[in-house]
């Protein structure tokens, strides 16, 4: 029966291809640390022969050197040892159809300092592995701040990720198979950076999620399958310091009424989101306010590939503070008009006629 794992030419499995490539970097890594530690060994019996009394400066520079050498050799090896542990529960489980989980409970008692290590660290990166669920021991790293998990198979994330890991200010879960933003993130109270992009991602479970993120500056989620009325469901608030909005390559067909509300956007990406003249006309022109309330802030929006032929003149009267406007890869067959804020516009890719 073949391996539930997909194949590559060579018909090893990718992430044992990854699993191969960190033990023969391990092994290097291990070879340079043993190698160092000799040259130290050395250097100290030579410099006990030559002046006893340990003054010649030239051999303790060295030394110092070498150790300051051996404790960076340290950590990368004991990086390369966790990541490596990762990996081979990763394909034990899937050689077993189990699922997958991961634990530290046996490693030998000569690699706690490794493990302290670890649990102290303030960044973890577990990007392209091929991961389909999350290893239980990622939650005992309570004090990271910055989590990479891009680029894997995960279509959910454990409720426990969110209550264990409160700490986080970056958490990137690109590229993987989201179908929902569970509501559960709300407890991530320090987040600052979430990366949702290129998942399949249709709305959110809670439309509250947004309300404990009270230090949210940036959020990126093109390419999922958002509507304007899933966006406009949720509780979005003007006290929400959301600095960086990306939407681009979702179906919205119009503008999510609900982003007048973020009064201190900066930059707003809406480029193929299905857009068009009426549209946008419907937004800018036709909606009444407060929803349709001016972003003074705002610096930068795209509005890239979205068959735009013309651009009312209420755009820049909503955001005054406009200074890139790009418009490329649409129909625009003249320079249409802009506020006077305007430094950067692009037009690229537009039937424009001299």
């Amino acid at each position: 029966m073949a391996s539930p794992l997909a194949t590559t030419a060579s018909n090893q499995p990718p992430v044992e291809a990854k699993l191969d490539s960190l033990l023969l970097a391990l092994k290097r890594i291990t070879g340079l640390r043993e190698r160092t530690v000799r040259a130290i060994d050395a250097l100290k019996s030579s410099q006990e022969i030559a002046t006893p009394g340990g003054t010649d400066a030239g051999p303790n520079k060295k030394i110092l050197e070498l150790e300051s050498r051996l404790a960076q050799l340290w950590a990368e090896e004991q990086t390369l040892r966790f990541q490596a542990r990762l990996l081979s529960s990763h394909v034990q489980a899937h050689e077993s159809n189990q699922s997958f989980s991961f634990s530290l409970s046996h490693t030998p008692v000569s690699q706690n300092e490794a493990i302290e290590t670890f649990q102290s660290q303030r960044s973890m990166v577990l990007s392209g592995h091929g991961l389909t669920a999350l290893p239980e021991s990622l939650f005992s790293f309570s004090s990271i701040v910055s989590l990479d998990l891009s680029s894997n198979q995960l279509d959910t994330l454990p409720e426990q990720l969110f209550f264990s890991l409160s700490f986080l200010e970056i958490l990137d879960v690109s590229n993987n198979k989201l179908t929902t933003i569970s509501g559960a993130i709300s407890n991530l109270v320090n987040l600052r950076h979430l990366f949702l992009h290129g998942n399949a991602i249709a709305g959110a479970e809670d439309a509250s999620w947004l309300t404990g993120l009270d230090r949210l500056e940036t959020l990126r989620l093109s390419g999922n399958r958002l509507t304007a009325d899933a966006v406009s469901s949720w509780a979005l608030r003007p006290s929400l310091p959301l600095k960086t909005l990306d939407l681009a390559r979702n179906p919205l067909e119009s503008i999510p009424v609900c982003l007048g509300k973020l009064a201190q956007l900066a930059r707003l990406y809406l480029d193929s989101c299905s857009l068009n003249d009426a549209a946008i006309r419907a937004y800018f022109v036709d909606t009444p306010a407060p929803l349709g309330q001016a972003l003074d802030g705002l610096k930068v929006l795209s509005l890239n590939d979205n068959g735009l032929s013309t651009l009312p003149k209420e755009v820049f009267r909503l955001y005054p503070s406009l200074r890139v406007l790009s418009l490329a890869d649409n129909r625009f067959t003249s320079v249409p008009f802009v506020g006077a804020s305007v430094a950067v516009l692009r037009l690229d890719s537009n039937p424009v006629r001299p």
